[in-house]
């Protein structure tokens, strides 16, 4: 109903509908659910105050909008995580080596940026990362400089999980 308020230029109706929608939000319970939809409330009832030139209230209510943005991208990147760890898991099952290390140095950097610290998490996925590489080290042909890159690679990450 808001959005058609909105439309129509009646500025009053909609944010009184935004702001209801907004109050009622906090009954759904799912938190991630509720996050998103409060951000999405808080956006509208921003671009409502703008139109109306209320641009301090338009900027205090983005600043919301804002915190519940960071707590749905939060989750997100929780979800994400668990993701990409399962898609290492398959492709190492698969044999694809050289995806799994993709998937496992991409769930490592994610919970890095997430964490900012040593996980139980992040030590497994080095380990992952160790075994791969050491796993990729045996398949190349004796000699070959890859090869020994891998092996340090390996033990890098080994040296790192044990942090």
């Amino acid at each position: 109903m808001a959005d058609v308020y909105t439309t129509l230029d009646d500025h009053d109706n909609a944010l009184q509908c935004y702001t209801d929608a907004l109050e009622e939000s906090h009954k759904l319970g799912d938190e991630k659910t509720v996050n998103a939809l409060q951000n999405q409330l808080l956006n509208k009832i921003a671009v409502v105050h703008v139109t109306n030139k209320q641009y301090g209230t338009a900027a205090d209510t983005l600043e919301k909008a804002l915190d519940y943005q960071k707590n749905v991208q939060s989750s997100i990147r929780g979800d994400l995580l668990g993701m990409m760890h399962q898609l290492g898991t398959t492709y190492t099952l698969s044999g694809d080596i050289d995806k799994a290390i993709e998937c496992y140095q991409e769930c490592f950097e994610t919970c890095q940026d997430l964490h900012g610290m040593m996980t139980p998490e992040m030590s497994s996925t080095l380990c992952n990362l160790a075994i791969l590489y050491h796993v990729k080290a045996c398949i190349q042909e004796d000699g070959d400089e890859m090869e020994e890159d891998l092996l340090r690679r390996a033990h890098q990450c080994y040296q790192e999980a044990l942090k």
